[in-house]
């Protein structure tokens, strides 16, 4: 993923659980390839 992308999330600690999602997917988008 964009480390950009994750930054705006790390920065904001509101965001903390769409940052935990968004890790989440990006993992199962790996795992399938």
């Amino acid at each position: 993923m964009n480390k950009d992308f994750n930054r705006t999330f790390d920065k904001c600690p509101c965001c903390e659980s769409t940052n935990r999602f968004f890790e989440q997917l990006g993992q199962e988008l790996i795992d399938r390839k």
